[in-house]
């Protein structure tokens, strides 16, 4: 299985991207990585109409304007691209349903231009050591790279340095669960793969996909840049599907009790999270309608202020109810609803916080993770810059008078509330601002009024914050 690599002479005009990039990327735990998950064939379609026939595709280039401008209004710092089956053909050349390797070049070229990076997904194991073929000349396109040996590391090697030098890809994407019986071969091809790749390019992401957390060190120590866990993510969305009546019991779902988080990894909802029955992330969460949109937005503002990069999937930012269909573009048409426009002005809000905010990649303490009983639970982000209060309401009750205790006095601003009526919220209870009380021992507690299934972020108001990403 020899890659023959063609591509086309280009003149590449994203030499801004490519030295921010050299520049963020030293320390990329420090840095707001917020990831689109799209799908070409399906973000959006000529006229609308279906692709089921294959006959709807727009190309890179027409592609490459809306994407742009729609990402930079979205706050997203990153697209990954899905691929066509999971087959690796497509990954050796660029996907030909959407034009010639030079227009995929355009593509990239445009929104590094536009201040976007591009992740692509490489590679997926597959099957076990003992139903590969041992002959790698009879390698089929269903065995995608399952024999690591010599001869494949130095093919993957030549694959993976094509797509970062020829086509200027930012990031690449491995899955690692489908390991069984070859672990200590596919360490072996993923650790030097990682050691080649981030010494030339220290500023290429390498994501490991995972949704067994018990490999998340095993990742980590075949030299991963990132590592993608898809189970953390499963109980945050498990426990916004309970009753609140309830939730006192799933508790530990919403603390990651069970997950060593980080800045290392990408807490993601995937394109797989959303199809195959398992409804989309608006129809995950519990509740009647409206109660519906309230839990989501409390729940993004907890994935948002929790460590570890972030991930959405097209579509779940505006809340589409349907899940998500290859065959048919996104239901732009929902965005006619006003509580849909409102959630994703809601999302487009959080992310820009998000990416304004370098405390959000900083240190992380608990206030109080252990009130199950009131499903309210509180935490601080901070550096030098300072600090971000961050207190979430998961109950079915408005909470009035709930004490929050912090390090310093002062008057505490609420920089971002969930419940806004502008978010589509009750706006009953949003302030501007707090100011702290002091209990009989000296201890300074903020006195909030918490609306049901919200979030809010508060900051102190000598302290700052600097943009990090504009």
């Amino acid at each position: 299985m020899n890659f023959n690599f063609y591509f086309p002479e280009y003149k590449w005009n994203d030499s801004n991207w490519m030295n921010f990039r050299k520049e963020v990327m030293q320390d990329k735990k420090r840095v707001p990585l917020n990831i689109y998950e799209i799908d070409l064939a399906s973000w959006r379609t000529r006229y609308g109409k279906t692709n089921k026939y294959g006959d709807s595709f727009l190309n890179y280039r027409e592609l490459s304007g809306d994407i742009i401008s729609y990402i930079k209004e979205m706050g997203y710092t990153h697209i990954a691209i899905l691929a066509k089956n999971y087959r690796y053909e497509l990954f050796s050349t660029p996907d030909s349903r959407f034009g010639t390797s030079e227009d995929f070049m355009f593509f990239v070229d445009e929104l590094h231009k536009g201040g976007i990076g591009v992740i692509i997904d490489l590679i997926t194991f597959r099957k076990p050591v003992s139903e590969i073929p041992q002959d790698i000349e009879t390698l089929t396109e269903e065995d995608i790279f399952n024999v690591p040996d010599e001869k494949l590391f130095y093919e993957f090697e030549k694959l993976s340095l094509h797509w970062i030098e020829n086509y200027h890809i930012d990031g690449i994407r491995c899955e690692t669960d489908c390991l069984v019986g070859c672990e200590y071969e596919a360490a072996n091809i993923f650790s030097r793969l990682n050691s080649v790749i981030l010494k030339k390019h220290y500023d290429i992401l390498t994501v490991a996909m995972l949704t067994d957390e018990s490999r998340a060190s095993y990742a980590e120590n075949c030299g991963f840049s990132m590592v993608q866990n898809s189970r953390a993510a499963h109980g945050l969305f498990e426990y916004g599907g309970c009753d609140p009546y309830f939730r006192r019991h799933h508790h530990s779902k919403a603390v990651l009790d069970d997950y060593d988080i980080s800045e290392s990894f990408i807490i993601p909802v995937t394109h797989s999270d959303v199809s195959f029955g398992r409804k989309s992330l608006l129809d995950k969460m519990y509740g009647v309608y409206e109660d519906k949109f309230a839990c989501y937005r409390a729940l993004m503002c907890h994935v948002t202020a929790l460590p570890g990069k972030k991930m959405m999937f097209m579509g779940g930012e505006f809340g589409q109810f349907r899940e998500w269909d290859p065959g048919n573009q996104l239901d732009w048409f929902i965005l006619d609803y006003d509580i849909h426009r409102k959630l994703k002005n809601f999302v487009a809000d959080i992310n820009d916080f998000y990416l304004k905010t370098p405390e959000l990649c900083g240190d992380f303490k608990w206030i109080n993770k252990s009130d199950a009983d009131r499903n309210v639970i509180s935490y601080v982000r901070k550096d030098c810059n300072g600090e971000v209060i961050c207190v979430m309401n998961f109950s079915g009750v408005d909470l009035g008078n709930y004490y929050v205790y912090v390090e310093k006095s002062g008057t505490y601003d609420i920089v971002l509330n969930s419940d806004e009526s502008y978010y589509g919220g009750s706006g009953v209870f949003c302030m501007s601002s707090v100011h702290t009380d002091t209990d009989i021992n000296g201890g300074h507690y903020l006195s909030l009024n918490l609306a049901k299934l919200s979030g809010m972020f508060l900051r102190r108001e000598d302290f700052g914050a600097k943009a990090v990403i504009d």
